[in-house]
């Protein structure tokens, strides 16, 4: 606010009758923006209608409420402060929601994005593990792939799938809302990995990756099988092998054969955590005390051979 301040000194003996000449200067007048907050029933619409009200709006303060998006969406109770928004098409959109707040002659706004539906994105699918960019993949072992979003509007949803290239047939992985998932390949050839992405309107944006399963990992006669204690973990991880059933099973033993075992994020793919036992024994203990609490894969590798289990820290 801008204001004209005026003095005039002032004869209070009235002498000659006469007072001081006037004198004025323009000085700018401010005042602290108050802190307003839109808090919305939800941020996106798929069908019908969502409320939103503005908070921390001063003392005798008028607030108007406006859409940049007519077409897709209205607005009812536009001077109050609750407004109700609704979606009047199935075009998948976005409108921006503002309120002006006027108080005085001080005038603030505040906005906030509404999503129609479910909107276009792009994503590069990236190897993670144990495969970082190769240009071979490998059969009966996990690899963790993530989706880098390159443009549009970021989702909040994500379906996996793979197929053989060329076939129709999909295999769905994962349905979450992370950035990755986790595929085991059971055969040779050439495979798409598919990331179809969106929120909870629906999946309308699909990234596609073609890679090549030309490496064979695991599938002989050894399949050890072990067991996992306690399943949540704290602070201890117990790992026991199973009673060996085969001549390789002894094999690996008599060999005293290196095991290796990687503690994967389930979320990002990153290995946390490795450890390196002999496979002379058959019972191993882990401190996991400073691993934060969350989804984890556990790969146990003995020779050509791999073991997955799914481990939950709390």
């Amino acid at each position: 606010m801008v204001c004209l301040l005026q003095l005039e000194p002032v004869n209070t003996c009235n002498i000659n009758g006469v007072n001081g000449n006037q004198s004025s200067r323009t000085i700018s007048i401010s005042r602290p923006a108050p802190t307003l907050a839109i808090n919305s029933s939800d941020v996106i619409i798929c069908s019908g209608s969502t409320t939103h009200s503005i908070t921390g709006i001063p003392s005798g303060a008028t607030v108007q409420w406006s859409i940049d998006n007519t077409t897709d969406a209205s607005i009812t109770n536009t001077t109050s402060s609750t407004v109700t928004l609704t979606r009047l098409t199935t075009s998948n959109s976005f409108v921006n929601l503002k309120a002006t707040v006027t108080h005085c002659s001080f005038t603030y706004t505040i906005q906030k994005q509404i999503t129609l539906g479910s909107l276009y994105s792009t994503h590069n699918i990236i190897a993670h593990y144990p495969t970082v960019e190769g240009s071979c993949f490998s059969t009966n072992s996990f690899h963790y792939f993530s989706a880098v979003f390159t443009g549009g509007f970021p989702p909040t949803r994500y379906l996996w799938a793979y197929r053989v290239t060329g076939s129709p047939l999909e295999n769905y992985v994962a349905l979450n809302t992370s950035t990755g998932g986790y595929f085991n390949f059971t055969s040779l050839g050439s495979y798409d990995i598919i990331v179809r992405t969106g929120n909870k309107c629906g999946f309308i944006s699909e990234s596609i990756r073609t890679i090549e399963v030309c490496e064979t990992i695991g599938g002989g006669d050894y399949q050890p099988t072990i067991t996992i204690s306690p399943n949540p973990a704290k602070s201890k991880l117990f790992v026991k092998f199973e009673p060996e059933k085969n001549q390789n099973a002894k094999y690996y033993r008599d060999r005293n054969e290196a095991v290796y075992f990687e503690l994967v994020n389930i979320t990002n793919g990153a290995v946390v955590k490795k450890w390196k036992e002999l496979f002379s024994k058959s019972q191993f203990l882990f401190n996991i005390d400073e691993i934060k609490r969350g989804q984890y894969l556990l790969i146990v590798k003995i020779g050509n051979e791999r073991i997955t289990k799914q481990v939950l820290i709390e």
